[in-house]
């Protein structure tokens, strides 16, 4: 048989986990989007929706200049230190997700849950 996309079948998937309220749910709107839709920003040609490594970008260099830092800094080393590549948005998320869980009220990896 072969496998096709069933939109009323990934529908489905989407109302029942939008009906368990138990489960945290995140979309990222760019995922999957076309890049090919291109816009000119101060004298550059850029995505209008940026794909995983543009979004990637746009977060971490806004992160870098806030009051968080030095937090994304230390997230983003231990991914040189697990020698784990270089990480897109949704790796670094996990990542973020795991630590808050393990973290409670004590610090784990240079972070608190805060």
């Amino acid at each position: 048989m072969a496998e096709y996309h069933d939109p009323i079948r990934q529908a489905n998937y989407i109302q029942q986990s939008l009906s368990q309220d138990k489960k945290p749910i995140g979309i990222f709107l760019s995922a999957g989007c076309p890049s090919a839709i291109k816009i000119n920003i101060d004298g550059c040609e850029s995505p209008l929706i940026p794909g995983i490594e543009g979004l990637t970008k746009v977060v971490c260099d806004k992160l870098v200049l806030s009051e968080k830092k030095e937090a994304i800094g230390t997230v983003l080393k231990h991914f040189k230190t697990d020698e784990r590549g270089s990480p897109n948005i949704e790796d670094i998320l996990s990542h973020i997700r795991i630590l808050h869980q393990v973290a409670g009220k004590e610090s784990v990896r240079g972070l608190t849950a805060t």
